[in-house]
């Protein structure tokens, strides 16, 4: 079996989206807190945890497509690798936000 790397990117895109919204409520959850609002911090704690299960249900999806053999383990494992983010980051292929 091939990996599949359109559907790898679009999980990414996604856990990346997440994250961004994990900020923004983080933020939002910030200005609760300084308010003493605690009937929003309740509500934005909760929104906060949907998000995380969001944000981890993504990259697990990610690690179960590596479970389809070896060489797509290995390709997984290699593309998820900070070294590998590095690496294309300093060729000017792409640009990364770390």
């Amino acid at each position: 079996m091939e990996l599949d790397l359109e559907q790898m990117l679009i999980l990414l895109q996604r856990r990346y989206n997440s994250l961004r919204e994990l900020k923004r409520l983080t933020d939002d959850l910030q200005d609760a807190v300084s308010r003493e609002d605690a009937v929003s911090a309740d509500l934005i704690l909760q929104m906060r945890a949907d998000e995380m299960d969001n944000t981890e249900a993504c990259l697990e999806m990610i690690w179960k497509m590596a479970e389809g053999g070896q060489k797509e383990n290995e390709e997984i494992h290699r593309l998820m690798s900070r070294e590998f983010l590095l690496m294309e980051e300093e060729s000017g292929w792409c640009k990364v936000v770390l």
